[in-house]
């Protein structure tokens, strides 16, 4: 299944639209523009509840908790110090996303080390588009609340970055 994500770039609201290779609205996702948790929720295009994600408040590293309407429940969390590739574990399914997150360029790999998906950033654009191929259907919802909640991880490292060099005095 080959879906993509539109967001738009400037937006009091996060939002997203994830469509299919036919430009419909397969999911909305939503989060709350003052959150201290980053409230995220994810529905399908009929409105139907997917998944409630939200952030750690007080962690070494980001952590975000995704509940789904289908009772399953996971956590992501980075690890620090890999020195060549961005990789974080999903130890309730057993899952692997490794790739180079930053770049917007990464992949999902079962228990046995095969993909199930792949997303990758398209940079010339008016929105944020991020192309989404999925090879296990049968755990897209699943894919999707991933990749949302990898998003959420994503920006709020670009966000400390920033801040970072803001901080630091000019020579």
């Amino acid at each position: 299944m080959k879906l993509h994500i539109k967001s738009k770039l400037m937006s009091i609201h996060d939002k997203m639209q994830i469509l299919d290779e036919q430009d419909k609205i397969m999911y909305e996702v939503e989060s709350k523009a003052l959150s201290i948790k980053d409230k995220t929720y994810i529905k399908k295009a009929d409105g139907a509840d997917i998944a409630y994600i939200h952030a750690k408040m007080i962690s070494l590293h980001n952590t975000y908790f995704a509940e789904m309407t289908n009772g399953k429940a996971f956590e992501l969390n980075e690890e620090l110090w890999h020195l060549t590739k961005d990789i974080i574990h999903i130890d309730k399914f057993g899952w692997q996303l490794e790739g180079d997150f930053l770049a917007h360029n990464y992949q999902i790999r079962d228990r046995h080390g095969d993909i199930i998906a792949m997303a990758r950033r398209k940079w010339i654009s008016l929105h944020n588009i991020y192309y989404l191929d999925i090879m296990a259907e049968n755990l897209v919802d699943e894919i999707v609340t991933v990749f949302i909640v990898l998003e959420h991880m994503i920006r709020k490292r670009e966000e400390a970055a920033a801040r970072t060099n803001h901080s630091k005095p000019n020579n």
